[in-house]
């Protein structure tokens, strides 16, 4: 569990990197970062989504 708890704050760090690199971008560059940014935060919901679909199932019963 801690293993895939330090792979997802990589993810987010990740993203949250791509995300601080659109400061000050704009036109071309910025819709190019943006895409960057994008894929990442996706990269990292998906990896966060099934977690947190296992807990709420389990909470169900």
């Amino acid at each position: 569990m801690a293993e895939a708890s330090e792979d997802l704050i990589k993810l987010e760090r990740s993203a949250e990197e791509e995300r601080a690199k659109l400061a000050g971008l704009d036109g071309e560059e910025r819709a190019a970062q943006w895409r960057r940014w994008y894929d990442a935060a996706v990269v990292f919901q998906a990896g966060y989504g099934p977690r947190r679909s296992d807990r709420t199932a389990a909470a169900r019963g």
